[in-house]
């Protein structure tokens, strides 16, 4: 009987449970960190989009403008050759497709 007990190998349910609290303590001190980081990296993508949008216009500003136009409120609202261009441009300089031009 004696050699019976001594060839028992594995873990008791005691240590198995023991293991599993210290790894839900762990999962639970590293999954809000982890999303954390995710929500930040998503918000630090939206800025950098947005800055790239700021650039293509400032840029097509200064292209409308070097062309001797004069730029004014009526000159975007009034010229669609200028705005289906301006669209254009964007869309293809950030890789976006025509629907996520959305202020355009």
């Amino acid at each position: 009987m004696k050699e019976r007990l001594k060839n028992n190998k594995g873990f008791t349910l005691v240590e198995i449970i023991v293991v599993l609290v210290i790894l839900a303590i762990l999962a639970a001190i590293a999954v809000p960190a982890v999303l954390g980081y995710v929500d930040e990296s998503k918000k630090t993508r939206y800025i950098e989009e947005a800055h790239s949008i700021y650039t293509v216009i400032q840029t097509e500003e200064a292209r409308y403008k070097a062309l001797g136009n004069e730029l004014n409120d009526d000159t975007y609202n009034n010229n669609t050759e200028y705005k289906k261009e301006l669209t254009e441009t964007i869309t293809k300089k950030n890789c976006y497709s025509k629907s996520d031009v959305w202020y355009l």
